[in-house]
């Protein structure tokens, strides 16, 4: 009952009376296996394109996985390991590039000066060294620096986002989430609208 949030109204709330917010980014991919659940995250992409969120879609690549058993523990099986014949193979499909393409929005924007402040919902430490390198290079062109802040769960325990944003921590609780979800209908131009799914409902 708590999906399709309206991320650009989300990000809105954390702003003061004097700050402006500018651009919205929504990374994701799109699933290569269910097509119930793609159908619906198109939907859901629709109603934030509508609302002016810039949607930055990437894919799931194919992966093949292996496991062995080790003292009744089930362990990947990494290339090259074959000493131990394989318990369990089967294929999947792993989101890849994201969070790279997270790092490199943070870079480029900042290049253009896009932003003074901006807001990361995430907890993947690969775009850690991006947030570093724009204060190095800040410092060292004695140019003004960008904040950052971490959007978290109150419960996340997750230190080393929050530690590169030098501990700017914003929470987000499933209050904020239900008071920007979307309207059950959503209107795109004068002869088409979207409706939320019903299993949402």
């Amino acid at each position: 009952d708590l999906k399709r949030c309206d991320l650009r109204k989300l990000a809105q709330s954390y702003l003061s009376e004097n700050e402006k917010l500018n651009k919205v980014y929504f990374f994701t991919a799109l699933s290569e296996r269910d097509k119930p659940a793609r159908e619906r995250h198109e939907t859901y992409i629709q109603a934030l394109r509508k609302m002016w969120t810039d949607v930055i879609l990437w894919k799931f690549n194919k992966v093949e996985k292996c496991f062995k058993n080790w003292k009744n523990i089930l362990e990947e099986i990494q290339p090259g390991d074959n000493d131990v014949p394989a318990l369990l193979r089967f294929t999947t499909y792993e989101e890849k590039e994201t969070d790279v393409n997270i790092a490199l929005k943070m870079f480029e924007d900042w290049i253009y000066d896009n932003y003074d402040k901006a807001i990361i919902v995430s907890w993947d430490s690969d775009i850690i060294p991006a947030i570093r390198r724009i204060n190095e290079l800040a410092k060292k062109w004695k140019i003004r620096n960008k904040e950052f802040s971490a959007l978290l769960f109150p419960r996340s325990r997750w230190k080393m986002i929050v530690k590169a944003c030098k501990n700017n921590r914003l929470t987000i609780d499933s209050k904020h989430i239900e008071a920007c979800l979307f309207p059950n209908k959503i209107n795109l131009w004068h002869w088409k609208f979207i409706r939320k799914h019903k299993s949402w409902k």
